[in-house]
């Protein structure tokens, strides 16, 4: 299910527009830069002050079951999340990583299939 988004508010932050089922709202902070080729699941939850570049895929698996991304997530240009995962806060996906398996909080996703690794302050 999409919620009509009017272009002028693409190109800087959606909060307020993310489509919620529960709540018909999208997250604080929803920042999407790029806003082309980015599809995420009605399953999905994505919580506060994430960033997605273009051409994301927030999916479900098989199963029908789609990712939790943590708060503050940045996920760069390419990248899949896929099925029953959580992101964790902080965490940082790589362009073009597939995701499929969690991935725990302050932690860097490269590759594919991605692997992790903990984030350096």
């Amino acid at each position: 299910m999409f919620k009509e988004i009017e272009v002028e508010f693409l190109c800087r932050s959606v909060a307020d527009y993310y489509w919620d089922r529960s709540t018909n709202s999208f997250p604080k902070g929803l920042i999407l830069p790029h806003p082309i080729g980015i599809v995420i699941s009605d399953n999905a939850l994505i919580n506060e002050d994430c960033i997605v570049y273009q051409n994301v895929t927030i999916g479900e698996n098989s199963e029908g079951k789609a990712p939790v991304i943590g708060k503050g997530v940045i996920i760069y240009s390419g990248a899949c999340v896929i099925g029953n995962i959580e992101i964790g806060d902080f965490s940082i996906i790589g362009a073009n990583a597939v995701v499929l398996q969690s991935v725990p909080a302050y932690s860097v996703a490269v590759g594919v299939p991605a692997i992790f690794f903990p984030r350096k302050n």
